[in-house]
């Protein structure tokens, strides 16, 4: 999802940790929406070039630097998608169990 992406509206009758978590998921879908489209084009332009495409993508195996990276890029998308609760601080009684 893109920096200064409208905020979404808070749900009438949810917890703040509840809207919270609907934020997470709600981000995440927009992500992994915006991923399948690139990954989508990237294989029908592949396809249109007469390169190899989603037969050949589904069988790469990636060699060690490449699984360093990927391991390294999805610890940084787990920090982000988590980071709502690591920075929430309990209010209204609530409270986080992560936190205590």
């Amino acid at each position: 999802m893109k920096d200064g992406a409208t905020p979404r509206a808070n749900l009438e009758g949810m917890t703040e940790t509840e809207d919270m978590l609907v934020g997470m998921v709600t981000a995440l879908a927009a992500q992994l929406s915006a991923t399948r489209e690139r990954l989508d084009t990237l294989e029908r332009v592949l396809a249109v070039k007469g390169l190899p495409g989603a037969v050949e993508i589904e069988a790469f195996e990636p060699d060690s630097a490449a699984t360093v990276q990927r391991d390294a890029m999805r610890q940084r998308l787990i920090a982000r998608i988590f980071r709502p609760l690591d920075q929430n601080i309990p209010l209204s009684g609530e409270t986080n169990e992560r936190h205590g």
